[in-house]
């Protein structure tokens, strides 16, 4: 790791110089709308970023970040293992981007009705197998610059990139030698054997909560039992909104409102300030360990006794995330269902991508109040919205339904952090020798991808160390395989 510490000593010494897209060649390529069709539905213009610094003259390794639900320049400025690795390694560092999102638009990016309503027609082609398909090509387009044309891929995502990278892996094992799937809940999906239990995605959020501060769960639980049980005409003021909350639907809502910003606080469980979790740029940090800034707000002492109080001390609370800007004024806005989930719910209604906003809840093992959204639900939302019902249990199938079928999938390596939600639906064991899990017991979400940083918990530090450990196998490998098939002697094949 001498990368990592002569990159940390450097940041230190200058303050916020770490490399990111900004040091990226930010390069095209044309790809498929449909690739798994002989018919003519046009193409794409797909985005990514190339660093080459250090990459060896000759079948450089390409790290490849497989990019999820965001512009890929969030995942190029933090993606900190890649980048502190680049020169130890001789590394080229690609970054991509996810169809549909950021600056990789089909259709020009026109992909709404005249009504501003999504048009399901021009999303047909937003799937995890389109992505994975973008990917692959990219990979072999890269091989034909004979500078790389023996370069062992290694793909690295977190979250749903963690998934695109365990998949990649698993669909696409001659594009890629390895996959580092940083909390990544492949596992999150219907029909999977064990079955997932959704509540313990919210379960896990309040085990969160209480390690920050004993006694915050139940203090929690007591708000929004409160907020469940006040009439209708004081939830404005307890919850600080700008209009009347006239119905119980309203008031639902703004209980997923304050509720979301507990789970984006407990993935975000980062021992230093970070704006990852509010997206970045120029956007405004969330604090360090930010599940304690939020208990020490909501066990304060509030002038408002009863359950007016307790629900102005959730709010308050869920503030830490709600208003990271601190600029919110009065009142709050409630956020339309677009602002939540935005083209995401798409791949919610087709694929049942993981999306939490449709998780349960029990108000026992975890600290909300009983909610689930049946089966019924969930078909007819997605069928008013987009004219289409989901596959509920293609990716299990698709995926060998469970750790068995992933058991079968080798040099993959799933790192989970234990205040991290999204733990929940993740691979928590080995499920052999090349494949590999990895526990960060104060780890949040995907943090082993970030940068190093002089706040690191020891369990965090270690996990890198491990991953790294098993690229350089892994590549090593991929060299012996070659040279094996091609009759290429193998004695200088010993070491990286």
């Amino acid at each position: 790791m001498k990368g990592a510490l002569l990159l940390l000593l450097a940041l230190l010494a200058t303050g916020d110089a770490r490399p990111g897209a900004k040091d990226c060649t930010e390069l095209w390529i044309t790809q498929d709308l449909d690739h798994f069709s002989f018919g003519a539905d046009g193409t794409f213009e797909q985005r990514y970023l190339v660093n080459a610094e250090h990459a060896s003259p000759t079948d450089a390794p390409i790290f490849l970040y497989v990019g999820n639900e965001a512009p890929v320049d969030l995942y190029a400025d933090n993606a900190g293992l890649m980048w502190e690795n680049a020169e130890e390694f001789g590394a080229l560092l690609v970054f991509a981007e996810h169809r549909y999102y950021g600056q990789s638009l089909p259709y020009d990016g026109a992909l709404t009705k005249p009504n501003g309503m999504w048009d399901p027609e021009k999303l047909r082609f937003l799937s995890h197998e389109q992505a994975l398909a973008d990917y692959a090509t990219l990979v072999y387009r890269l091989r034909e610059d004979k500078r790389y044309g023996g370069s062992p891929a290694i793909a690295f995502g977190g979250s749903y990139g963690g998934m695109l990278a365990s998949w990649m892996r698993q669909k696409y094992p001659g594009a890629v030698a390895g996959a580092v799937a940083a909390s990544a809940p492949v596992l999150a999906f219907p029909g999977m054997s064990p079955s997932f239990d959704s509540e313990s995605y919210w379960a896990t959020v309040t085990r969160t909560a209480e390690r920050s501060a004993p006694g915050c769960a139940n203090a929690v639980r007591a708000g929004f039992a409160a907020l469940r049980a006040v009439s209708l005409a004081h939830v404005q003021d307890a919850v600080g909104a700008c209009q009347p909350v006239t119905s119980e639907a309203e008031r639902e809502r703004w209980a997923v409102f304050l509720a979301v910003a507990w789970d984006t606080m407990a993935m975000g469980s980062y021992p230093y300030p970070t704006n990852y979790m509010t997206g970045g740029g120029d956007n405004p940090p969330l604090p360090a360990w930010p599940v304690r800034a939020a208990c020490e707000a909501m066990m304060a002492e509030d002038v408002r006794a009863g359950p007016t109080g307790a629900i102005g001390r959730l709010t308050k609370a869920s503030g830490v995330f709600n208003n990271a800007t601190g600029t919110v004024g009065e009142c709050y806005e409630l956020p339309s269902d677009d602002e939540y989930d935005g083209i995401w719910d798409y791949q919610w209604c087709t694929e049942l991508m993981p999306q939490e906003t449709y998780f349960a809840m029990d108000g026992v093992s975890d600290m909300f109040w009983p909610r689930s959204d049946s089966g019924a639900s969930v078909r007819n939302r997605c069928e008013r919205r987009f004219g289409i019902l989901p596959r509920r249990r293609w990716i299990a199938a698709s995926t060998g339904g469970g750790p068995r079928g992933l058991a079968a999938v080798t040099r993959v390596v799933y790192s989970n952090g234990d205040l991290d939600p999204w733990s929940s639906g993740g691979v928590r064991h080995s499920l052999g020798p090349e494949t590999v899990a990895v526990d960060i017991p104060e780890g949040g979400h995907h943090a082993d991808l970030f940068f190093a940083h002089p706040e690191d918990p020891p369990s965090l530090i270690a996990a890198r160390v491990t991953t790294m450990a098993l690229v350089r196998d892994w590549i090593v490998q991929f060299r012996r395989e070659v040279a094996l098939a091609t009759g290429a002697p193998t004695s200088a094949i010993a070491t990286e």
